[in-house]
């Protein structure tokens, strides 16, 4: 049997890094793919889980909006939810993966600066050196 997976898209989110505890990293992020359509372009979003010394790469380079390539293994999960209904979510448990395109980063706020139009009182003036 072959379980391989092959994807390059978008993150949809930072990646988040946590750590078990006996210490092993664990990062998950969202992934977007498309697929182009006569109706439009068809997005589907992936949840990808990424472990050890790559999920500590992950978190620090798979910003929102990085383009990315992942390869690895389909994995369910299968629990019961709090009204007893059993459910089941699909991940990708990623063993390779590189950046394609880092995101921009978003442009900062320009700073505001206010001009006041008066001169300052004389008892602040001081002995200023100009």
């Amino acid at each position: 049997m072959i379980n391989r997976v092959i994807l390059m898209g978008r993150v949809g989110q930072d990646a988040m890094l946590t750590y078990t505890q006996s210490g092993v990293a664990r990062s998950v992020f969202s992934l977007a793919t498309n697929k182009r359509t006569p109706q439009g372009d068809k997005v589907t979003w992936h949840e990808c889980v990424v472990w050890d010394k790559a999920a500590e790469y992950a978190a620090n380079k798979f910003k929102k909006g990085s383009l990315i390539y992942v390869e690895g293994e389909m994995e369910q999960r299968e629990w019961k939810d709090r009204g007893g209904n059993d459910r089941a979510t699909v991940t990708i448990r990623v063993s390779r993966s590189t950046v394609i395109e880092h995101a921009t980063p978003k442009e900062e706020e320009p700073v505001r600066r206010v001009i006041v139009d008066q001169e300052l009182p004389q008892s602040l003036m001081g002995d200023l050196p100009f």
